[in-house]
C-alpha cells in the first residue's frame, strides 16, 4: 500500500485529511482488535494448546467410542493421553509447525497438522501396546485422530482467518539495507501478514521522512489503524522521527526498531550498522550462571551416551565400509576453534580423498574431494557421529555455532562484525544455522550462518536447544544437511 504525497512537509492536519481522504482505507476497529488479539495469542499458546488438545482427545475418544469401559484402564488413561501430547507437540516442532509465517499458506498448515496427528496417533497405539500387551481398538485410534486434528486445526484456522483478514499495517521510519530487505520480504513473502503502509515522495526513498513534523503521523495512524513502527537506529532517522513515533503509541501502536523487527521476522540477527555492542548485549551474558551450565553439560553428556549406543552398529559397519573402498584412515581429525576461542581436534568419519585439507578451502555441497561413499556420509550426517566423543570430552555441545578451522575463523573475525561474538557458547554437532541454511561456501554464506548463530547465541535455553535438535531429526530423516 504506497501513498504518494508531494515534495513538501505535511505540517497540519487538513493537509493530511485532503491527501488521506480516499487514498487508503481507514480503520475497521473491530477487525484490527481481533487481529491484535489474534496476533497476541498466536506468539505463545501453540505448544500448551496443542498438549492439551492431544490429551484431551485421548480421553475424549475413549468417553464416546462404543465399548464398555475397563476402570483397569481408565488407570492407563493418564500414560497414554500424556504420551499422545508429547508427540503432537515434538512432531510439531520438527515439522516446522509453530513457524507463524505457516499462516499464509491454509493448505500447508492443514497437511502437516494432519500429518502430525495421524503419526502422533499411530506411536501412541504402538506404545500402549508395546507397554501393556493390549491393543487399542480401531474406533478409539480413528477418534483420537479426529480430535487431534479438530481440535488442532480449528483455534488455529480462526486465528489465521482473523489475522489473514486484517493484515498487520506497518510503516517503517528511516532507511537502512535491513529496512529495505525486510520491506521487500513483506511484500513478496509475508504479505498475507503484513501490509506496509508506504509514505513517501513521488520519487524519494522507500520509507517516510517525517519532515519534522509529529501531528500528522499522529492522525494517519489514529485514521488508518497503524499497528506498527518500525524506527531504523542509522541513516535518516533522528529523535524527531522518535518523537513522532512516540506520539502514535496513544493510538495502539507496537514500537521497535528495525534490528528488533528484522530479528523476529528472519530469526537471525541483521550484520549491518543497525546493530551495536549494547543491543548485541541486551539481554546480558550471564557466565557465572553455573546451574544452567551444569544443566546442560548433563544433557549433552547423556544424550550423548544414548545416542553413541543406539548408533553403535555405525561405528561397526561405516569403518569396515571405509576401509573396503578407500583402504585409508577411517577417522579424520582437524583442529577447529572451540569454547572461548579455543582450538581443539574434531573427529568425523572420513569422506573425503587423503590429503584432502592440505589447502584451507570452503567445503562445498557437492565437493569433489568427497568419495563416492563419504557422499553418502555426509547426505545422512552419519560423518559426524564420532563428534559424540567431543561432547563427551566437553569440547562440543549437542546444540551450537559449528565450529571453523583457525585460519577462516582468523579470516571471517576480519571481514565480519561481531563473528567472536558466537565463541561465547560451546560449538555444536547441530545449530540453529544448520537446521536454516546449510553448507556455506563463501563470505557472503558465512555472513547469513553468523546471523542466525548471532540469534542463537541471544535466545539460548534449553528449549531453544530441544527445538533445534527435533527440527535436526526432520532433517537427517529427509537426508539433508
Amino acid at each position: 500500500m504506497t501513498l504518494t504525497r508531494p515534495t513538501t512537509s505535511l505540517s497540519s492536519s487538513s493537509q493530511l485529511a485532503g491527501l488521506t481522504s480516499g487514498a487508503l482505507p481507514r480503520s475497521d476497529d473491530g477487525s484490527r482488535i481481533a487481529a491484535q488479539l489474534a496476533w497476541a495469542v498466536s506468539k505463545f499458546i501453540w505448544a500448551p494448546l496443542d498438549a492439551c488438545v492431544a490429551g484431551t482427545a485421548v480421553v475424549a475418544a475413549y468417553a464416546v467410542a462404543p465399548h464398555t469401559w475397563d476402570p483397569v484402564l481408565s488407570e492407563r488413561l493418564g500414560m497414554a493421553a500424556a504420551v499422545q501430547a508429547a508427540l503432537v507437540v515434538s512432531l510439531h516442532f520438527m515439522s516446522g509447525s509453530y513457524d507463524r509465517s505457516l499462516i499464509r499458506s491454509p493448505r500447508k498448515l492443514l497437511a502437516r497438522v494432519l500429518v502430525v496427528s495421524a503419526l502422533a496417533t499411530v506411536t501412541t497405539v504402538g506404545l500402549f501396546y508395546v507397554l501393556y500387551f493390549e491393543a487399542i481398538g480401531r474406533w478409539v485410534a480413528g477418534l483420537i485422530f479426529v480430535f487431534s486434528a479438530l481440535g488442532s486445526l480449528t483455534p488455529r484456522n480462526l486465528l489465521s482467518a482473523a489475522i489473514r483478514r486484517r493484515p498487520r499495517r506497518t510503516v517503517f521510519l528511516g532507511d537502512s539495507a535491513p529496512v529495505r530487505e525486510t520491506m521487500v520480504a513483506l511484500r513478496e513473502r509475508f504479505s498475507t501478514l503484513y501490509e506496509v503502509v508506504d509514505l513517501r515522495m513521488t520519487d524519494g526513498p522507500l520509507v517516510m521522512p517525517l519532515g519534522g513534523d509529529i501531528e500528522p503521523l499522529a492522525v494517519l495512524c489514529r485514521d488508518l489503524g497503524i499497528d506498527e513502527i518500525v524506527l531504523s537506529t542509522t541513516g535518516r532517522a533522528t529523535d524527531q522521527d522518535l518523537g513522532a513515533a512516540l506520539a502514535c503509541a496513544s493510538y495502539g501502536c507496537h514500537i521497535r526498531t528495525a534490528a528488533d523487527f528484522y530479528e523476529e521476522l528472519f530469526r537471525r540477527v541483521p550484520l549491518s550498522s543497525e546493530i551495536t555492542l549494547g543491543w548485541l548485549f541486551a539481554f546480558g551474558w550471564d557466565s557465572t550462571n553455573h546451574f544452567r551450565a551444569a544443566v546442560k553439560r548433563v544433557t549433552d553428556v547423556l544424550l550423548a551416551v544414548v545416542v553413541f549406543v543406539c548408533t553403535l552398529p555405525v561405528w561397526v559397519v561405516v569403518p569396515l565400509l571405509i576401509k573396503i573402498f578407500d583402504s585409508g584412515p577411517v577417522l579424520y581429525r582437524q583442529t577447529r576453534v572451540g569454547h572461548h576461542s579455543r582450538p581443539f581436534r574434531i573427529l568425523k568419519f572420513r569422506t573425503m580423498i587423503v590429503d584432502s585439507d592440505r589447502e584451507s578451502t570452503w567445503t562445498l555441497s557437492d565437493d569433489p574431494r568427497a568419495t563416492s561413499l563419504g557422499r553418502w556420509l555426509r547426505r545422512y550426517r552419519l560423518d559426524e557421529i564420532p563428534q559424540l566423543l567431543n561432547i563427551i570430552r566437553g569440547e562440543m555441545s549437542f546444540v551450537g555455532p559449528r565450529p571453523e578451522r583457525p585460519e577462516i575463523t582468523r579470516q571471517l573475525e576480519q571481514e565480519l562484525p561481531y563473528y567472536a561474538f558466537r565463541h561465547l557458547v560451546r560449538p555444536g554437532l547441530t545449530g540453529w544455522a544448520q537446521v536454516n541454511y546449510g553448507y556455506g561456501a563463501s563470505v557472503e554464506d558465512a555472513r547469513v550462518k553468523l546471523e542466525y548463530d548471532l540469534y542463537y547465541v541471544r535466545h539460548a535455553s534449553l528449549s531453544t536447544d530441544l527445538a533445534i535438535v527435533l527440527r535436526t531429526m526432520t532433517s537427517f530423516a529427509k537426508g539433508g544437511r
